[in-house]
């Protein structure tokens, strides 16, 4: 009798055991589960009760502490999404313009090869004209409008300390040129290549011969120099493509990869891609494509000094010195800052500072009037750009008879 009692009271024993491992299994089922609204929920129990004595060691496993696990109670609320920025819209006359001449130029559009036009004011899009066949999500080859994307991207780089000297020989980023014969290459700056006086040969006038090399870079830096370092304005794509080859070796990172990561992605340019050369260097100067709307947003950036959505993006400093007068030249319409062209518009000269491709692509931004202007066109056999300062003259003055 008294084997027959030990006998059960040890079967009793292994069953509360038995019981207890089963409900340990189950354990992970109870885990915490992520609500609709992305809140934490506090897990359900559905075990059993864990059998008594909670001294048996087999208890203990019985509630196991996962560290990966949320804790309902402790955790922090989880953090609001920023909404994502989106075009406001709105009539010309609410902003001090006249829609008659805003009208009168779409009309003219229309007998153009004008592809997209996007108007900005006061940080609404007032006017928007695309060609037949073209509307919001097409992306358009913007050319050397790309060199002031590259400028904004270089100047984030030298906020954060990457790049810490425009005075900078290139040859600390490019060692061949320490061992040049030529004591003017080894005197180029950054600066130089940011304001187109390297005095190396320019691409310009060999575009094809130069685009078709195997090593762009390689193909700049061996050519003769066409003049002194910082003596004259010879513009060069060339220039740029250094450019982006000396962030890429500050960074670690393409050109496009960290404009993506501090630039178009903090802003919204969803649309913005770029080619390299067959070095995997982005080419900066002439390989951006974007929609019209995204160039607008680049300019929006500019006109708020650099700050998007109260977010610092680009400094001022950088905003300032890339857009005011850096060299004056003596022919032609324009100035040059860093990689922007700079003059004035209207019969009140504001100042202004712009964006300029081949086949006019153009990215106006007159920060006087809170004013920034878009073109895409197909004028590739017979560009001017003549034409494209009267239409802005017109919308300039359209303000002006408004008001400001």
């Amino acid at each position: 009798m008294k084997t027959t009692t030990t006998y059960k009271r040890i079967a009793s024993l292994l069953l509360a055991i038995l019981l207890l491992l089963c409900g340990c299994a189950q354990k992970p089922e109870s885990a915490a589960t992520q609500t609709d609204a992305g809140q934490v929920a506090a897990p359900t129990n559905t075990e059993p009760a864990a059998p008594e004595p909670v001294s048996d060691p087999a208890a203990q496993l019985s509630a196991p502490e996962d560290p990966a696990a949320p804790q309902s109670e402790s955790a922090a609320p989880a953090a609001e999404e920023k909404p994502a920025f989106v075009w406001e819209t709105d009539a010309p006359e609410n902003h001090g313009m006249s829609a008659e001449v805003i009208d009168d130029l779409n009309r003219r559009f229309e007998n153009t090869e004008i592809t997209s036009s996007v108007i900005v004011k006061d940080g609404k899009i007032v006017n928007e004209y695309y060609q037949t066949g073209c509307g919001e999500e097409s992306t358009f080859p913007i050319h050397s409008c790309s060199k002031s994307i590259t400028s904004a991207i270089f100047g984030i780089a030298m906020d954060e300390g990457l790049i810490t000297d425009l005075d900078e020989p290139i040859a600390d980023y490019f060692p061949e040129l320490k061992e040049s014969d030529s004591e003017w290459k080894q005197e180029i700056t950054i600066r130089h290549l940011l304001t187109h006086t390297s005095g190396l040969r320019s691409t310009e006038n060999r575009w094809y011969e130069w685009r078709s090399s195997s090593d762009w870079q390689a193909d700049v830096l061996d050519g003769p120099m066409a003049s002194e370092p910082g003596t004259e304005f010879d513009y060069s794509t060339g220039n740029t493509h250094l450019l982006s080859a000396i962030l890429q070796k500050a960074t670690g990172e393409t050109l496009y990869d960290y404009g993506k990561a501090h630039l178009f992605d903090r802003i919204g340019m969803e649309s913005i891609r770029c080619g390299t050369d067959a070095q995997g260097v982005t080419d900066g100067g002439n390989g951006f494509t974007l929609t019209a709307r995204d160039m607008a947003r680049f300019g929006l950036l500019y006109l708020n000094r650099g700050k998007w959505e109260g977010e610092q993006i680009i400094s001022e400093d950088w905003i300032d010195q890339s857009t005011t007068t850096q060299v004056e030249r003596y022919s032609g319409s324009a100035d040059y800052g860093y990689q922007w062209w700079v003059r004035t518009f209207g019969s009140e000269q504001y100042a202004a500072y712009f964006a300029q491709g081949h086949g006019c692509q153009f990215i106006f931004v007159i920060p006087d009037l809170d004013l920034a202007v878009t073109f895409t066109s197909n004028y590739y056999d017979n560009s001017t750009s003549g034409d494209y300062w009267g239409y802005v003259t017109e919308i300039v003055e359209s303000v002006n008879s408004r008001g400001k």
